[in-house]
């Protein structure tokens, strides 16, 4: 600030002393003329200075510009190594963002971003995949005019997010079973995590299927066994005779 203000004191001064010497010899118009024009000469440097300075910012040049001599060398030169750094800053940003979305591309769950009104600000591939959707023609479209199951706008609706939603036959060929869990994160935003448990749900009616036939296989001898048991049990048979049932039982 005293560099500033000393050089503005000695701008004062100089066109004093000048105007002085004009008025001593040529009168007061031309001394005051003199002051005037001594005066312009820093303010149309200065005006070129800016004018330079706003053509190569309005072309993202700046950190190119030749300096100035002068207070503007100073100014510009801290101002380029600002923006320079600022540069440097957003394309680390830009490189982090870009390694978050490949992971989350990479991944083989559905992700989803939704906003407080759960519109779409973000999904990856597999989402489109699972819900028939287009990024890009549905961003910021809300999730429950695309996705139209009753039970996934209930699920929105009453927002009980601590348990995951089942929605089957979903995909492009109705044939997948998806699970699917809303987390919140920042304000009022959800993440939305879809997952395909089709061979799950596939493995799981074998199972039951598998149970069933078992179950059924096995209640014919049993009730057989059972009928034979009830059987001996009302015949008034001695005990070899009751040994000899049982061998042939145990057979």
């Amino acid at each position: 600030m005293f560099s500033v203000l000393f050089r503005f004191f000695l701008l004062i001064c100089a066109a004093f002393f000048a105007a002085f010497i004009v008025q001593s010899n040529f009168g007061p118009v031309a001394g005051i003329s003199v002051g005037i024009a001594f005066l312009s000469i820093p303010l149309m440097y200065s005006y070129i200075n800016l004018a330079r300075l706003r053509k190569y910012a309005v072309e993202d040049r700046l950190e190119t510009m030749p300096l100035p001599g002068g207070y503007w060398e100073e100014v510009l030169f801290y101002l380029q190594r600002l923006v320079r750094n600022l540069k440097l800053q957003m394309l680390s940003v830009e490189k982090q963002h870009n390694r978050f979305i490949e992971a989350f591309q990479a991944s083989p769950n559905g992700i989803m971003m939704l906003d407080d009104q759960d519109q779409i600000e973000w999904c990856n591939a597999i989402s489109e995949r699972f819900f028939g959707l287009q990024f890009k023609r549905d961003v910021m479209q809300r999730i429950n005019f695309l996705i139209r199951r009753p039970e996934f706008i209930r699920y929105l609706h009453e927002r009980h997010f601590e348990e995951p939603l089942l929605l089957e036959r979903m995909g492009p060929r109705s044939n997948l079973s998806l699970m699917l869990q809303a987390f919140p994160f920042g304000e009022k935003r959800h993440l939305l995590l879809v997952q395909d448990v089709t061979d799950l749900q596939k493995a799981d009616a074998m199972r039951r299927d598998f149970v069933a036939n078992v179950s059924h296989e096995m209640r014919t001898p049993i009730t057989v066994l059972m009928g034979f048991l009830e059987t001996i049990q009302s015949l008034d048979l001695d005990k070899a005779q009751r040994d000899q049932y049982f061998e042939m039982m145990m057979s």
